[in-house]
């Protein structure tokens, strides 16, 4: 029950002390207790929505900035690993055509060779000459007679081609320049040339066999590669050399950016081995804003060109959803803070209510009427409502703030296992591009990398340091007489044993073919010769699996410990020492001072 106090008529100086202050203390215009505690409450409770909606908004700005950076890096890789794809096989399909049996069994300049080149010119457009010359650099046969009867012993195809399969650069065409149409896109025609030994059945070579590829076929693979998506998302490829130089831009048409002196952007790829370049915002030259870029290297399945293929996008195009999304949750925090405050001032009302009688009363009583009774509330009942309506909101946003914490949890964790996934790929990367595939050995730039500690360890303590360079003797007619399958599996049956002859410290790399390089850490001239003898003689001894026995010839250098000596001069040496062995009769050992 509620208690009331009852003034009587009797207590007038009682009534005399509220009428003095009433009278000498007037009411100011202040804001109702019901507008304060929606004020309050509504305030909190917007700031408190705001901040957690915007909290959720940035995580899910920075998850799509990151899935829009990703997703762009995926379209260099795919690009590149295309791009190399479509090479190589060009490449190969160079070697195929010049191991033909018409090329040395009728004669490079015999009708049916002509017609087998315009034959394959046919099938593939995109190669708009495919000639022969022979040794001396003589174009003997070429689709539309093109070139016929002209020297090109100077141009780099024939060089390179006389010596081993070889992929050009881009560049302009020379010879051809006035004798084919320019290029779809209006700009002078560039070429990529594909070149390959043709050798006669006695392992002799006849001539070399040569393919200029239009650079025009490098715009149907690379624009292929962007669905109508990623055009409406503004995505475009580039493609830079080794030196930083744009040699294709979108639809294949440069001029605008060779104009402007556009050069690769990801100035730091010039300068690291690393594949890919992660997405970041750099400015291009062709504009002002910033473009999301990523740059991935042209894997070198074959020739290491050092090209790079660089995607990019406009920043405001590739963050436009996570912006909008952040908006969005600024927007709905508003929201919830605008209708918190309603609620609040509706459940204020009766506690507004109850303060509004009392000062009613107050009045009357100030009035004089003696009558008026002041209630009291004893016990609060809508104010203990209100109370829990605050904690009944504060546990439901709580309880969202702890869903979209458990949310974050779990993105971090995919995101984590997805830097996990990339780290063991990274790592597997780095493996491949330090070891021969065929053998497991070191390749160059592996033992470069490891044998650099080695050198720099050496010279500061002057410890002794070797190395013996050795090469298969007549590795060639091996793979000539019992095929690349035999020759292969001699060079991984001399790896094991030359593995399991030397030290765990010694480094053993494969450089190419059927040269191997062994680096001898604390080990004398006098020691590094002894153990080459050794393994010269073990393996003469030994039986190779469908070769039989052969032998090896051995240099070996070590490290002088005056002058400027380095692990380049030293190897340098061990090869002229290997040479030399070659010279004096093979299977022998030449040290050089």
């Amino acid at each position: 029950m509620q208690q009331r106090a009852t003034y009587k008529t009797a207590k007038a100086p009682r009534l005399s002390v509220y009428g003095c202050h009433f009278m000498h203390h007037p009411a100011r215009t202040l804001p109702s207790v019901r507008t304060q505690i929606a004020l309050i409450f509504g305030s909190l409770t917007a700031t408190l929505a705001i901040t957690l909606s915007f909290i959720a908004g940035e995580l899910l700005t920075w998850r799509l900035e990151q899935q829009a950076g990703a997703a762009l890096s995926t379209v260099a890789q795919n690009a590149a690993m295309l791009l190399s794809k479509e090479l190589l096989q060009q490449s190969h399909r160079a070697q195929v055509l010049a191991r033909s049996k018409e090329l040395w069994d009728e004669g490079l300049d015999s009708p049916s060779v002509g017609k087998m080149l315009d034959r394959i010119q046919h099938i593939n457009p995109h190669n708009v000459w495919i000639g022969v010359a022979d040794e001396q650099g003589v174009v003997r046969n070429a689709t539309g007679n093109m070139l016929t009867g002209v020297n090109v012993s100077t141009r780099p195809w024939f060089r390179q081609g006389m010596v081993e399969p070889f992929i050009s650069e881009v560049h302009p065409a020379k010879l051809l320049a006035d004798l084919l149409p320019r290029s779809s896109t209006g700009e002078p025609l560039r070429l990529v040339d594909f070149s390959a030994p043709i050798h006669r059945p006695d392992g002799s070579i006849a001539g070399v066999l040569g393919i200029h590829g239009s650079w025009d076929w490098v715009r149907d693979i690379v624009e292929g590669l962007l669905s109508s998506t990623g055009r409406t998302l503004q995505q475009s490829i580039f493609i830079f050399d080794r030196k930083g130089e744009l040699i294709y831009a979108p639809d294949g048409v440069m001029a605008p950016y060779t104009s402007l002196g556009q050069s690769l952007p990801v100035s730091q790829a010039l300068h690291q081995r690393e594949a890919l370049i992660t997405a970041a915002p750099i400015v291009w030259k062709d504009r002002p804003q910033a473009y999301l870029t990523t740059a991935a290297r042209l894997p070198d399945f074959h020739a290491d060109l050092g090209w790079w293929v660089v995607a990019r996008q406009p920043v405001e195009t590739a963050y436009a959803d996570a912006k909008h999304i952040l908006w969005w949750a600024l927007a709905a925090g508003l929201m919830v803070g605008l209708l918190s405050a309603l609620l609040a001032r509706s459940l204020a009302r009766s506690v507004s209510d109850d303060l509004s009688n009392l000062a009613v009363a107050a009045s009357r009583i100030s009035a004089g009427n003696t009558q008026q009774e002041i209630p009291l509330s004893g016990n609060n009942r809508e104010v203990r409502q209100l109370s829990a309506s605050l904690s009944q909101m504060t546990q439901q946003l709580l309880d969202a703030n702890a869903a979209m914490h458990s949310q974050v949890q779990l993105r971090t964790q995919e995101l984590h296992t997805a830097n996990q996934e990339l780290k063991l790929a990274n790592q597997t990367l780095q493996r491949l591009a330090s070891t021969d595939p065929l053998t497991g050995l070191l390749n160059r730039r592996g033992f470069e990398a490891q044998a650099s500690l080695v050198q720099d360890l050496a010279l500061r303590s002057g410890r002794p340091l070797s190395v013996i360079s050795m090469d298969i003797d007549f590795f060639k007619r091996i793979n000539d007489r019992y095929g690349h399958d035999a020759g292969d599996g001699v060079l991984q049956q001399l790896a094991l044993v030359l593995t399991q002859r030397t030290r765990k410290t010694d480094l053993v790399a494969r450089f190419g073919g059927e040269e191997f390089v062994i680096l001898l850490p604390d080990t004398e001239a006098s020691a590094a010769q002894h153990l080459a003898s050794d393994l010269l003689s073990a393996i003469e001894k030994m039986s190779f699996t469908h070769v039989g026995s052969l032998t090896l010839s051995a240099g070996v250098s070590s490290l002088h410990s005056h002058g400027n000596d380095d692990l380049a001069a030293m190897i340098r040496r061990s090869d002229e020492a290997l040479y030399e062995a070659k010279h004096n009769g093979r299977n022998c050992v030449v040290y050089a001072s």
